[in-house]
């Protein structure tokens, strides 16, 4: 029995993706004893975080660092240091952005989500604007503390080109702040949004990372991230409430570090394979659906998931409900269109992969009668 079992609580299978809701991911086992080692002692953690910082920002090419507790706090924290950019005054006035020179950020509309309420957190006032090079322009004024930009396949669509966007912010040296939290892999993802003029670039650390669920990075250039730690904990602050405890700190550096060394080649074979297996395997049992992988992952990550197509918004619709349901349940998407079942293969395991396989075979088994 495992401590939620005593505490009533049902794990769950998460073939869905690293979502906050669900946990995050998995840590590895070298990752929590790392944050078992940290957690008896007392530390500045300051320096604690500095000394991390500059070692995460040469470990993954980019001038500086520092570390959040998620990669909402990142948003929130870097809008902040760009309005206050190092003025105490300021620092200690938000939320509140009255008489701060530069309070707006610059947001296309079409990139709108769940994640911006982390800028407006800031007292920033956000300026919406469509996706085009001149309403871009229009909207720069003396007031514009920076523009977020949210990165991947599915945002980066619904805006112009992440290097135009970067030509602009340069020609009116606005700071570019880049959502990057899921973004990974590919691994270099780490540093290109920075090495392309990027100033600051947020990464959640309780996804591929698979470090600990509340902790995140900035990346970026030293001046724009000196601004964000003045806004960060443990300086009283809007980003107090944010705080990263020792044991994250640690977890998230070793977790970076095990994530640069992996063979990120053989990882993607082994997920490949994983989605090979299970379509041989569901095909033979049910031959009336279509299965396919599809790539990149949702965000333009670069590994596979696998899709399950059914005649019908329905079917789909009840498999999920049912693989939800019992004693492992089973945490699944649905296609956009509500046709199919997509299955992630990121945070699986093997004996996870045979019980999805055979509850989903026995269910369809089931419903085909």
């Amino acid at each position: 029995m495992n401590i939620y079992e005593e505490l009533g609580i049902p794990t769950l299978i998460n073939a869905q993706d690293s979502e906050t809701r669900l946990g995050g991911s998995r840590l590895p086992e070298e990752i929590r004893q790392k944050m078992n080692e940290a957690s008896p002692y007392f530390v500045k953690i300051a320096e604690l975080e500095i000394k991390l910082s500059e070692r995460i920002a040469q470990m993954t090419n980019n001038d500086s660092c520092l570390i959040t507790n998620g990669a909402s706090a990142g948003l929130a924290i870097s809008v902040a240091g760009c309005i206050t950019r190092g003025n105490e005054k300021f620092i200690q006035q938000l939320p509140s952005t009255d008489q701060i020179p530069k309070n707006e950020a610059i947001m296309f509309k079409a990139q709108r989500n769940n994640y911006d309420n982390a800028i407006r957190l800031s007292g920033a006032k956000l300026i919406e604007i469509e996706s085009n090079k001149e309403d871009l322009v229009s909207s720069i004024s003396r007031e514009t503390a920076c523009i977020v930009y949210f990165a991947g396949d599915f945002y980066e669509s619904k805006a112009i080109p992440f290097l135009e966007v970067v030509e602009i912010a340069k020609k009116f040296e606005i700071p570019l702040i880049v959502d990057a939290a899921a973004n990974l892999p590919p691994v270099s993802n780490l540093w290109f949004y920075t090495k392309q003029g990027a100033d600051l670039v947020v990464f959640s650390g309780g996804k591929t990372l698979r470090g600990p669920q509340a902790s995140g990075l900035i990346l970026g250039k030293e001046t724009w991230i000196n601004y964000c730690r003045l806004n960060s904990s443990p300086n009283k602050s809007i980003g107090r409430p944010m705080k990263v405890g020792k044991e994250e700190m640690i977890g998230i550096f070793y977790a970076l570090d095990r994530y640069l060394k992996l063979d990120h080649a053989k990882e993607k074979k082994s997920q490949e394979n994983m989605l090979d297996y299970m379509i041989e395997k569901i095909e033979k049992s049910i031959p009336d659906v279509s299965l396919n992988k599809i790539y990149p992952a949702h965000h333009g990550q670069d590994y596979s998931r696998l899709k399950i197509e059914f005649d019908d918004s329905m079917r789909a619709k009840f498999y999920k409900n049912e693989l939800e349901k019992g004693k492992n349940p089973i945490i699944i998407n649905l296609s956009s269109d509500s046709k199919a079942l997509i299955i992630n293969p990121l945070h699986l395991e093997e004996s996870e992969v045979a019980m999805i396989i055979t509850k989903l075979t026995s269910l369809m088994h089931t419903k085909s009668k």
